[in-house]
């Protein structure tokens, strides 16, 4: 039996090492030989200055969760319009249709006249109209009913967004408007200011926060909306040139201070921001910065693991932007290590370390 439990084991090891060679070769090595830039593009990135956020707008509405048809949930009050339905015996009303409220109760259900309880929730609102004319027709109606419903009160959940949004405070969201960027419009959008990260800490997690780059005009810096469940505090910070930020495949992700009389070197960065995602090993960074006429412009450099790697003494500049990126390497790293955690238990860890942190 362990023989050829074992045998199983192996094959499986086999397979899984043949997908991660063809991975990492379909990956290509485009991000292991990452030299600095030189000549003309150096300096005119050494001229550049702080980065001057701006949020893309476009990009951020356009990454709004996509719900659909709103569906009923439990708390949700519903006004249904249905047929005054009355037990044999009794004279018919002069009105056959009436008017009834109720609420969707744990189990998501509701309690209709003579029919009894009805599951409704996760339904939209055509799908329990449906749902109610086939409880009443033909059971206890001659002719289909015209049913009609609405939410006549939803249930909503406490989100409170701090920060540079323009009208900071605590707002009350519906089930269909769970989601960040559904919280940023209600909240008036971001400042003109603007700003680069958001932080959010959930409800019953004090200080446990999860840092997330808003797309910048100029930056490729990916963005997904993300669902929130109530309850989260959402901080979203400005991107000053009084900080330099850190973004991406790194342990902690965000803005540090950049005081006056100091100069941080790439290296130092990469400590302040806890070293990359050990499971990605990424092996370069594009820093953006701006120039005198508004536009962005980057650099890229491999990432230094130690003091003797030559972009050890790249110093970065107040307001410097430095994103960690995934190329088709890190994607495929990552993936090789959800392979090897279903098939073996394992856990791929990268072979990348920082020193200690300035």
């Amino acid at each position: 039996m362990n023989l050829a439990l074992n045998k199983q084991l192996s094959g499986r090891l086999l397979a899984t090492g043949m997908v991660a060679c063809g991975l990492i070769l379909a990956a290509g090595c485009n991000d292991l030989n990452i030299k600095p830039p030189s000549g003309k593009e150096l300096e005119t990135f050494e001229k550049a200055g702080p980065v001057r956020p701006t949020v893309d707008v476009g990009r951020l509405t356009k990454a709004k969760r996509h719900v659909g048809p709103y569906s009923v949930v439990v708390g949700d009050v519903l006004e249904l319009q249905i047929p005054n339905v009355l037990p044999d015996g009794q004279a018919d009303v002069p009105d056959p249709v009436g008017i009834y409220q109720c609420r969707v109760m744990q189990g998501g259900r509701i309690s209709l006249p003579i029919v009894g309880l009805v599951e409704v929730a996760g339904k939209t609102l055509a799908q329990i109209e449906s749902t109610v004319v086939a409880a009443y027709y033909p059971k206890y109606v001659v002719s289909r009913p015209a049913v009609v419903a609405r939410v006549a009160e939803y249930d909503t959940v406490p989100v409170t967004v701090v920060g540079a949004v323009a009208s900071p405070g605590l707002y009350r969201l519906r089930s269909d408007e769970m989601s960040l960027v559904a919280l940023l419009m209600k909240a008036g959008g971001i400042v003109s200011d603007g700003a680069g990260v958001i932080r959010i800490c959930k409800k019953g997690q004090a200080g446990q926060t999860e840092p997330l780059a808003l797309p910048i005009k100029g930056l490729n810096i990916p963005f997904e909306d993300i669902a929130l469940r109530g309850g989260e505090l959402v901080e979203v910070e400005r991107l000053n040139p009084q900080v330099f930020t850190v973004m991406g495949l790194v342990g902690k992700p965000g803005a540090y201070p950049y005081p006056q009389g100091v100069r941080y070197s790439l290296l130092q960065a990469f400590a302040f921001a806890g070293g990359v995602d050990d499971t990605a090993d990424p092996r370069c960074v594009r820093v953006y910065r701006q120039d005198a006429d508004g536009k962005i412009v980057s650099a890229l450099f491999p990432i230094p693991s130690s003091q003797v790697s030559e972009s050890a003494h790249v110093f970065i500049k107040p307001g410097d932007v430095l994103a960690v990126e995934h190329t088709p390497r890190t994607r495929a790293r990552r993936i090789l290590a959800q392979v090897f955690q279903a098939s073996t238990g394992l856990h791929l860890s990268g072979t990348y370390s920082l020193n200690p942190g300035p």
